[in-house]
């Protein structure tokens, strides 16, 4: 069984013409979060496309909004360094964000314990102050991401029908 959500060919074209990349990816995250909110046990049968491009999705909020610390102390650790996501981004092209990502997975696996921990808002400040190897990362995340989004857009482009049935 698939999880695809139909998408209108029209809404596809006209979110390829957007100048913003996250436009376009906006349109597949957001049809696949309708579907969460009516059903969560179809994220189980979402395939691996859709679980990169929702990783990507916390990925580039979180790390926007309080950096690797805070993807991590959110819940999105495990989703993202703990499954094929680093491998089929470098296959859809975004070799520089499976890079940071790489780097970012280490640091993930060195302080796991400490940064999957239940803490108070008090203790996560001090986890910013203590763990400061990710922010080469998070300072060169900005610098990359235009570019990896847009070979995310592309590959989503040329294999649509691995995220959506357009109708």
């Amino acid at each position: 069984m698939e999880a695809l959500p139909k998408i209108k060919a029209e809404e596809v074209e006209k979110a390829k013409n957007q100048d913003d990349p996250g436009d376009f990816l906006s349109l597949f995250t957001d049809k696949y979060f309708e579907m969460l909110d009516e059903n969560r046990e179809i994220m189980q049968v979402f395939n691996a496309s859709q679980h990169t491009l929702l990783a990507f999705y916390y990925l580039y909020g979180e790390i926007n909004d309080g950096g690797f610390i805070q993807l991590i102390h959110h819940g999105y650790g495990a989703y993202v360094f703990d499954s094929p996501f680093v491998e089929t981004i470098k296959s859809w092209g975004a070799d520089e964000l499976a890079k940071v990502m790489e780097n970012a997975k280490t640091i993930y696996n060195k302080y796991k314990e400490k940064l999957e921990a239940e803490i108070s808002i008090k203790e996560l400040c001090g986890l910013y102050k203590e763990i400061t190897e990710f922010e080469p990362l998070e300072n060169g995340f900005d610098e990359i991401m235009d570019r990896e989004a847009e070979m995310i857009k592309k590959y989503i482009e040329e294999n649509i029908n691995e995220f959506a049935e357009i109708i």
